[in-house]
Formats: C-alpha cells, structure tokens, sequence
C-alpha cells in the first residue's frame, strides 16, 4: 500500500534529521577553518571531512526523503504492479542516499533523469 511506502520515506527523513541534530554539534562544520584543525595528521583531517562532510549532505537527504514521502502520499510515485502483483512505488525519486556507495555513476543512475533525457533527446530527433 502506499500508506508502507510514504512511513518508510518518513521513518528515512526522520532519521537523516536526527543525524543531524546529533552529529553538527559534535563535528562542526567551522572546524575546518580553523588553525587548531591544521596540525592535526592528514589521517584525521582527512576522516574528519568526509564525516563532516556526510552530515552536511544529510540535510538534504532528510528533505528530498520528506518530498518522497509527500510524493507517495499523493500517489505520483506509483508505477504500477509487478507480475507478481506487488505495488511499485518509483516512479518518482527525489534522490537516492545509497549513490554514494556506489563505485561509478554508471552502476546506478538517476532513472528520472534518464527518462527526461531520453525523451528530449532522443524522441524529439
């Protein structure tokens, strides 16, 4: 049912917004800038940036998860059932999290993006 799907989108943003909550007080962004911040290893300054980094980015994929969700609940995101007669919610996807993951962009591409392209380029030719 869609009501699954828009809790799972839910249940996702909410908790891309605790990880914010919890984690921007402990690894400041500002940090980096600061002098203090250089005479630590490249080790740590290295992991210190992509966490910190990761927690900035989680923002934003606490909002495209509740755009998700609003999606779903609208119905916009149904694609239709399986053969196997299960529903299929993905028609529409504001981001996927899991991206970055992946080992080239190939592996996974943004399917929404793709159609657009595919219907610009290719079918208006």
């Amino acid at each position: 049912m869609g009501i699954f799907e828009t809790s799972k989108n839910l249940i996702v943003s909410a908790c891309f917004i605790v990880l914010v909550v919890f984690l921007t007080p402990i690894l400041p962004f500002q940090y980096m800038t600061s002098l203090k911040f250089i005479t630590h290893s490249f080790f740590y300054q290295f992991t210190y940036m992509i966490i910190s980094l990761f927690v900035i980015r989680c923002r934003y994929y606490g909002a495209w998860a509740l755009s998700q969700s609003t999606m779903s609940a609208c119905g916009l995101s149904f694609a239709g059932y399986t053969k196997k007669n299960e529903e299929l919610w993905d028609k529409v996807q504001t981001a996927d999290p899991t991206l970055e993951f992946y080992s080239s962009p190939k592996d996974k591409q943004d399917v929404n993006i793709f159609y657009f392209y595919k219907s610009i380029f290719y079918c208006n030719c």
